[in-house]
């Protein structure tokens, strides 16, 4: 059993430990062993490195042999089969979707099962949002397909928190924007985003911002009403009642765009931080603020009722994703040693927004 951990202080440092070998781990009625087969990794895993603290994303999987508490683990979302069981009602081989560390195996405490889901009730997980702690057990869905695992962990997690921020920003009439800004605009959030709001036809119109080296590919992507680089922003019409969407954490372009649009900044909303960093500062924009897809999802289960917040989301999300598959590239890293390997570029961000990086065990 092996885990890959990040500094939290030094995100580009990173060290694979291993732990006890799987034959000795023992378990608690309840519990099952899971061991991880494959999982996605993007620029938002570097996110979640950032927020770590503030969010807590290091509290979903301690590390193991890090007494001063110097590194922690990213989650992902990906699949892994149970081969250890010591619940009556979960067999070994069954196939599960969700959370897991960056790391070989992860051992869960079963609970609430359905036909479709559970949840791991460990203790340390339970005052962490629920959404997280749900795994579906694939195996029991009638159109499930194993040959799209990698689009979908892929897409659907990030597809998802852009369909929480169409349903966000829509709920809010816009906040009164005529023009909806993405910074970040070749992420693989800000596609699904933009996917989600061009299927609303009372959207405002969308701009994206986006590097000059990616900007050919976003333009491809025809999803976009105009496209420009960061040393372009200074052509958006500052006239217009505007909505930020920004992705990138990159607090310089922000503060430009709220002088140049002074009153008509009518919102920002923050999400990644693909520029982490710039984490740390804050935007000098009072009309701003950290939006955390997990906390939506759960005010509209709990407005809806799950059964009809899935079908909604699950809807759209389908559409979104299966658009954007056809500009992706999937380029599977073998192992923990793979991951670590090209994890400085990641760290950079020179990876290309087509490709997508899948991590196989």
């Amino acid at each position: 059993m092996a885990q890959f951990q990040i500094n939290k202080t030094k995100y580009s440092s990173t060290q694979i430990v291993e732990t006890q070998d799987q034959k000795d781990i023992s378990l608690m009625s309840g519990e099952i062993l899971l061991q991880i087969d494959r999982f996605a990794y993007t620029a938002n895993n570097i996110t979640y490195a950032v927020a770590g603290d503030l969010i807590g994303y290091w509290q979903f999987f301690p590390s193991i042999q890090d007494d001063q508490n110097r590194y922690g683990i990213t989650p992902v979302w990906g699949f892994a089969d149970v081969i250890k069981s010591a619940h009556k009602d979960i067999s070994i081989g069954e196939r599960l979707y969700g959370y897991f560390p960056t790391a070989t195996h992860l051992k869960i405490h079963a609970d609430h099962l359905s036909s479709f889901t559970l949840q791991d009730v460990s203790q340390h997980r339970q005052s962490l949002p629920s959404g997280y702690n749900l795994y579906h057990r694939v195996q029991a869905d009638p159109a499930y397909n194993p040959e799209f695992d990698n689009h979908y962990m892929l897409l659907q997690p990030l597809h998802l928190t852009g369909w929480c921020l169409w349903d966000y920003s829509k709920m809010n009439n816009w906040f009164g924007a005529e023009q909806i800004v993405i910074l970040s605009a070749s992420s693989k959030t800000s596609i699904g985003t933009a996917l989600s709001i061009l299927h609303d036809k009372s959207s405002p119109k969308l701009i994206g911002i986006t590097s000059d080296s990616n900007k050919t590919f976003v333009k491809k992507l025809d999803i976009y009403h105009d496209t420009l680089t960061y040393d372009e922003v200074h052509q958006i019409d500052a006239s217009t009642r505007t909505l930020i969407i920004d992705m990138s954490g990159n607090i310089k372009v922000i503060d430009q765009l709220s002088d140049l649009l002074g009153t008509n900044l009518r919102h920002c909303i923050q999400v990644g931080l693909t520029h982490w960093e710039q984490a740390g500062r804050s935007p000098k924009t009072e009309h701003k603020e950290f939006f955390f897809a997990p906390g939506h999802i759960q005010q509209r289960i709990k407005e809806w009722g799950f059964k009809e917040f899935t079908i909604r989301s699950e809807t759209s999300v389908s559409k979104t994703t299966q658009q954007a598959s056809k500009h992706l590239e999937i380029e599977e890293l073998q192992s923990l040693t793979g991951l670590q390997k090209i994890y400085s570029q990641i760290v950079e961000g020179s990876i290309s927004p087509q490709k997508g990086l899948v991590v196989t065990m």
